[in-house]
């Protein structure tokens, strides 16, 4: 988790949270692998390299 940054998340039951350096992504469990695939390619082709 980045310096000075705090988080707090309450009721997401059923859903996956994830935090990786300056990338944190929140969704549902049964959609998450599927979800996870379509943004990271999202992520690469917008963002580059550097947030995956």
């Amino acid at each position: 988790m980045p310096k000075n940054r705090l988080t707090v998340i309450d009721g997401l039951d059923g859903y996956v949270v994830a935090e990786h350096e300056n990338v944190l992504l929140i969704c549902r469990k049964e959609a998450s692998s599927n979800l996870i695939r379509k943004y990271i390619n999202e992520v690469q082709i917008k963002k580059g390299e550097g947030f995956v």
